[in-house]
């Protein structure tokens, strides 16, 4: 089933596997994770679905510093 849900931002990457969502979301760029996140639950609202918060996660991800291990 195709989605009419995209981010906000086209660099902010989304992908979908069943019922479950995946955005990733670069640390400095004009839309915030927090204003994309608030963005997929108004289009889940509107849409009838419910977000389970007891499995939604963030995780932070960095390319290591060459000089520290």
């Amino acid at each position: 089933m195709e989605t009419d849900l995209h981010p906000l931002l086209q660099v902010n990457v989304m992908f979908t596997y069943a019922h479950d969502i995946s955005l990733l979301v670069p640390a400095h760029i004009d839309v915030s994770l927090a204003v994309e996140f608030l963005h997929i639950k108004t289009w889940a609202d509107s849409n009838g679905l419910v977000i389970n918060l007891g499995k939604t996660k963030q995780q932070v991800l960095h390319h290591p510093h060459p000089n520290k291990h």
